[in-house]
């Protein structure tokens, strides 16, 4: 909350001298880009609560140095043991047998692609555009305030989760 009120004071210090035109285009893009960001997080929120629900994601109990000296756990002792046994045509048909399993249903893959076309989402593109097309149509885009305030809710973003992040790392170390 902290990095929020500082970003927007510093913004408000720099509308001091602004116009009119500008203020509305620096508005209407923070405002757009604060609502798109909204609806994804909410819409990535209902999408990993049915995974979980569902229990689809698989737990990886590796080391961090085993994650990094074998990352597609190709040496794993597990299945590897019919290496000796079986010949060439059973494993192929092994390895594509759980390289299907992997890939996941058709009706599976729709079901995760829909998640991007949910209509909060939609809707709040659909703000995005008509709040540019707006402004250009009333001849009030300042392209320099529209842009920056599209990546100021970003950046918070980012560094919100950069702190928070960092602070489960350090609750986890103790």
């Amino acid at each position: 909350m902290l990095l929020i009120a500082v970003v927007l004071v510093a913004t408000g210090l720099l509308m001091i001298k602004a116009t009119h035109e500008e203020m509305v285009s620096f508005l209407v893009a923070f405002i757009s880009s604060a609502i798109v960001l909204l609806a994804s997080f909410r819409n990535y929120n209902s999408m990993v609560k049915r995974g979980v629900e569902a229990k689809s994601f698989v737990v990886d109990n590796r080391d961090t140095v085993e994650r990094i000296d074998d990352p597609f756990d190709l040496y794993s002792e597990e299945e590897r043991e019919y290496e000796s046994e079986a010949s060439l045509k059973e494993i192929i048909k092994a390895e594509k047998k759980a390289l299907k399993k992997g890939k996941g249903s058709l009706k599976k893959r729709a079901k995760d692609s829909l998640y991007a076309f949910r209509p909060l989402r939609m809707l709040s593109y659909l703000i995005l555009v008509l709040g540019f097309f707006y402004l250009l149509k009333h001849k009030s885009l300042v392209l320099s305030y529209y842009l920056s305030a599209l990546i100021i809710p970003i950046v918070i973003v980012i560094f919100y989760l950069f702190i928070v992040g960092a602070q489960i790392e350090v609750e986890e170390e103790n």
